[in-house]
């Protein structure tokens, strides 16, 4: 529902185990209510327990400016709405790695 969820669930996740055994990769928007996905993509790449996590980050607002803000925060890939397929082919992409 909002990036606090999204984190609070991750946070969880990895306090119990093996994140990847609940979380394989993080799709997120840049807007979004109480967290922006900047600042979620941020909180993953900086948390040794989740760096690891592959992040995308899928948003009509990826222009360059926003995309090198998301490289800086340690994005794995950035997509612009509507890319739905080739959203799914670099989802599989960064799970097989």
């Amino acid at each position: 529902m909002n990036g606090q969820e999204a984190w609070d669930f991750i946070e969880k996740a990895a306090q119990e185990g093996d994140i990847t055994d609940k979380v394989r990769c993080v799709i997120t928007d840049i807007e979004m209510p109480i967290m922006d996905g900047h600042r979620l993509t941020k909180l993953i790449k900086s948390t040794d327990a989740t760096k690891k996590l592959p992040v995308v980050i899928f948003s009509s607002l990826v222009n360059e400016e926003m995309r090198r803000k998301g490289e800086q925060l340690g994005a794995d890939a950035q997509l612009s709405k509507p890319e739905i397929g080739n959203l799914v082919r670099v989802v599989d992409d960064l799970i097989k790695e």
